[in-house]
C-alpha cells in the first residue's frame, strides 16, 4: 500500500474533522510507528519516528494513548509529516507496512468521511430538553436569589422613612422566596433524572463499542480496567454536567447579580473587595492545578488496583490451592498503598479549597462591616444601602464557597472523562457483516493459509505455516504447547488479524473488513470462558432463537437430560451468585450444546472435552461426527481417545518469526 493512494482523501478528511477523530488518530499512530525511512528519491534513509513528540500520559501508555494526549499543534506536526511521504518524487514512492485493521480504518475514513459521534452527544441523547429546562431553572433561581437583598434593602429604606413595613414589597419578597425554592427543587430533580439517563446512555454506548471493536483492540485493555472505566468512571464523568456545571452556573450568576447590586450601591467599596477576592482567587487556582494533577494519577492508581483485584478474585481457587494468599495480599496491598498515596494528595489539596474560600470570604465580611460603617458615619453611604450591600455580600458567600468546591470536583471529574475519551477513541467498530445472505460462507468450506504469521502485543512473532483444507470433515490440530494452536484458531475465526501472509475462506481473504462476516459462519468455542449470570437457557442460546424442544432433543441425544431435569427451575434456572452454581463440567456442557445447536459451516473446538465425563464425551463425539458430514470441524485436543476416534490430524509446528 502506498501513501499516495489514500493520502489526498485522508488529508481532506483530517482538515475537515476535529483533531481527535478516532479514525485519524488510529491510522496516524500506526503509520508513525511503522514508517522506517524516506524513499531513495528523497535522500538517504533516516528515521522519522515521531514518538519523541508525544507526551506520556502514564508509564504504560501506548503510542496511541500518547497521541490522544498530544496538543493540537503537535498533532498537526505529526499529520504534516505524513505529507512528506505523499509528495510526488522522481524515485519510487514511499512504502510502509500498515496493519490490516488500520488499513481498513484508512479506507473507511477516506470513503465515508463522517465525524465520530462524541461521547457527550451519546450521553445527552433523549435528555436535552430536561437539561435545557433545568438550565432555565438555574437562571431563574439565581435571579430570584439575587433579587432578595435588593427587596430587603427597599423594605429597610421604607421602614426607616415611614416607620411601617410596605405590604407590596413584603409580598414580592415572599414570592421571590417561593419561586427560588420551587425552581431550585425542580431543577435538581430534572438534573438528577437526566444524569441517570446520561449514565445509561454512556454505559450502553461504550459497552457496545467494546463488544463491537476488533478483538485485538479491546483485548489490549485489561478486563479490570475496562470494568473500572464503565462502572466507576462514567458516573464520575457525568458529575460535571448535572451537578458541577449547574452549580458553577448558579453560583456565578448569583455572584454576578450580587456584584452588580454592590457596584450600584457603592462602587468604591466593591473595587476594594474585588481586589481582596482576586488575591484569594489566585491561591485557589494554584490549589486546583495541583488537585487536577493528583486526581489524574489517583484515578490511574485506583484502576490499577481494581484490575489486579479483578484478576485475584477470578483466580481465587488456584491462589488458595497453591497457598499463595500472602503473596496476593501483598501485591494487592502494594497497589492499594499507591492508590492511597495519590488519594491522600487529592484529599489534601481538596481540603485546602474551603479554607481558602472561607478565609477570603470572612476577611471580606469584616472589611464590609468596618469600611461600610465608616462610610455611613461620613454620610457617603446610607444605612439602608449598607444593609443591602451587606446582604448582597452575605448572599454571595455561599455561592463563592460552592464555586470553589465545584471547581475542585470538576478537576477530579476531568481525569475520569479523559479515560473514557481514550477508550472511545481507541476502539473503532468493526465493519458490520453484510446483510446479503449470498455473502455467507457456504459448504463445502475451503481454508487456505499462505505464509501466515501473527505478532503478539509484546512484539513476539510466530509463523504458522501453510494449510490447504476443504470440508466437510473432522480434523484434529496437533502441536506442542506454544506451537500457536489457539492463536491459529483465533486467526481462523477472525478475532485476530495476521501480521503478514494470507488467510482465505472460500477465496474470501480475512481482513478488518471481512472479519465479522467470517465469524458468522466460522464458530470458535474458546478454551477460556465462563458462564454468564443469566438463565441456563440464555447461556445455551446466547441470543439465538433455539426452542425448548430443540434444546431438550439435543440433551437427550448427548445424555444431558438428567442434568437439565435436575435444575430447580429447569431451563429458567439462573446461574451465578443470585442463583445456582455449576461445576466445570456442567458449564462446559452448556457451551458444547450451544455449538452443536448452531451447526455453522465451520466449527473450531479448543479443548472442548475438558471436564466432560466419559459418557457425555462419547455422545458429543457422535454428534460431532454427524456434524462433520456437512461442516468442517477443526479441534485442538490432547485427548488420546479423541485422537483415535478422529484420524485426520494436522500437525502444527511453530516456525521462527524471522524471515
Amino acid at each position: 500500500m502506498t501513501m499516495n493512494t489514500y493520502f489526498p482523501r485522508l488529508m481532506k478528511y483530517v482538515v475537515s474533522r476535529p483533531p481527535d477523530t478516532a479514525e485519524v488518530m488510529c491510522a496516524a499512530a500506526q503509520i508513525l510507528s511503522t514508517i522506517e525511512a524516506f524513499d531513495p528519491g528523497d535522500c538517504a534513509p533516516r528515521s522519522i519516528d515521531e514518538r519523541r513528540f508525544l507526551r506520556p500520559v502514564r508509564p504504560s501508555a501506548t503510542p496511541l494513548d500518547n497521541y490522544v494526549a498530544c496538543p493540537v499543534i503537535v498533532r498537526g506536526v505529526l499529520i504534516g509529516r505524513l505529507a512528506i511521504c505523499a509528495l510526488p518524487r522522481t524515485g519510487p514512492p514511499a512504502r510502509f507496512t500498515l496493519a490490516p485493521r488500520y488499513e481498513m480504518i484508512l479506507r473507511s475514513a477516506a470513503v465515508r468521511g463522517g465525524p465520530v459521534t462524541s461521547l457527550r452527544r451519546q450521553g445527552f441523547e433523549g435528555v436535552s430538553w430536561w437539561y435545557a429546562v433545568g438550565v432555565v431553572g438555574v437562571v431563574v433561581g439565581s435571579a430570584t436569589t439575587a433579587l432578595q437583598p435588593f427587596l430587603v434593602g427597599r423594605v429597610t429604606e421604607s421602614f426607616l422613612q415611614t416607620g411601617t413595613f410596605p405590604s407590596l414589597l413584603f409580598a414580592g419578597l415572599a414570592a421571590a422566596f417561593a419561586v427560588d425554592v420551587l425552581v431550585s427543587t425542580s431543577s435538581s430533580l430534572l438534573f438528577g433524572l437526566a444524569s441517570e439517563r446520561f449514565v445509561l446512555n454512556l454505559r450502553n454506548h461504550l459497552a457496545a463499542q467494546v463488544l463491537d471493536a476488533a478483538y485485538a483492540d479491546s483485548s489490549a485493555y485489561d478486563r479490570g480496567d475496562l470494568n473500572n472505566r464503565l462502572v466507576e468512571d462514567i458516573p464520575a464523568a457525568q458529575e460535571p454536567y448535572f451537578a458541577t456545571y449547574p452549580e458553577i452556573a448558579s453560583s456565578a450568576l448569583v455572584i454576578l447579580f450580587c456584584l452588580a447590586g454592590m457596584l450600584t450601591t457603592s462602587w468604591q467599596l466593591t473595587v476594594g473587595l474585588l481586589g481582596l477576592l482576586v488575591v484569594f482567587g489566585v491561591l485557589l487556582v494554584l490549589v486546583l492545578r495541583r488537585l487536577n494533577h493528583f486526581a489524574a494519577r489517583s484515578r490511574v492508581a485506583t484502576a490499577s488496583y481494581s484490575s489486579f483485584l479483578y484478576e485475584v478474585l477470578y483466580n481465587t481457587m488456584p491462589i488458595k490451592s497453591l497457598r499463595c494468599e500472602q503473596w496476593a495480599t501483598g501485591a494487592l496491598a502494594k497497589r492499594a498503598s499507591t492508590a492511597r498515596h495519590f488519594g491522600n494528595r487529592v484529599v489534601g489539596y481538596s481540603s485546602l479549597i474551603l479554607p481558602v474560600v472561607n478565609i477570603g470570604a470572612q476577611i471580606g465580611l469584616v472589611a464590609v462591616l468596618l469600611v461600610g460603617g465608616l462610610m455611613v458615619t461620613h454620610e457617603s453611604l446610607t444605612i439602608s444601602e449598607l444593609v443591602s450591600y451587606f446582604l448582597y455580600f452575605v448572599y454571595m458567600l455561599s455561592p463563592l464557597v460552592a464555586l470553589g468546591i465545584a471547581l475542585g470536583n470538576l478537576r477530579e471529574a476531568e481525569a475520569s472523562w479523559a479515560r473514557l475519551h481514550t477508550l472511545s477513541q481507541t476502539l473503532p467498530a468493526e465493519p458490520p457483516a453484510p446483510a446479503d445472505p449470498t455473502a455467507r460462507l457456504t459448504t463445502p468450506a475451503r481454508l487456505v493459509t499462505n505464509d501466515l504469521s501473527y505478532t503478539y502485543p509484546g512484539g513476539e512473532a510466530v509463523r504458522l505455516g501453510d494449510i490447504d483444507l476443504t470440508g466437510p470433515g473432522v480434523h484434529c490440530v496437533l502441536g506442542s504447547n506454544g506451537a500457536g494452536k489457539s492463536t491459529l484458531f483465533s486467526l481462523l475465526n477472525g478475532l485476530r488479524l495476521p501480521a503478514s501472509g494470507s488467510l482465505t475462506w472460500n477465496d474470501v481473504a480475512l481482513s478488518g473488513v471481512t472479519a465479522r462476516s467470517i465469524r458468522q459462519d466460522v464458530l470458535l468455542m474458546a478454551q477460556a470462558r465462563d458462564t454468564l449470570s443469566v438463565t441456563v437457557r440464555d447461556n445455551i442460546c446466547m441470543g439465538h432463537a433455539f426452542s425448548d424442544e430443540q434444546i431438550n432433543a439435543l440433551a437427550h441425544r448427548i445424555g444431558a437430560q438428567e442434568f437439565l431435569a435436575g435444575l430447580p427451575d429447569g431451563l429458567d434456572s439462573v446461574i451465578g451468585a443470585s442463583g445456582i452454581g455449576l461445576s466445570g463440567g456442567q458449564k462446559q456442557l452448556l457451551f458444547v450444546m450451544h455449538v452443536l445447536l448452531r451447526r455453522p459451516a465451520v466449527i473450531l473446538l479448543d479443548e472442548f472435552s475438558a471436564s466432560l465425563d466419559a459418557r457425555i464425551k462419547a455422545a458429543v463425539c457422535d454428534e460431532i461426527a454427524h456434524l462433520g458430514q456437512s461442516s468442517l470441524v477443526l479441534m485442538i485436543t490432547h485427548d488420546e481417545a479423541l485422537l483415535a476416534r478422529f484420524g485426520n490430524h494436522i500437525p502444527l509446528q511453530r516456525l521462527s518469526g524471522e524471515e
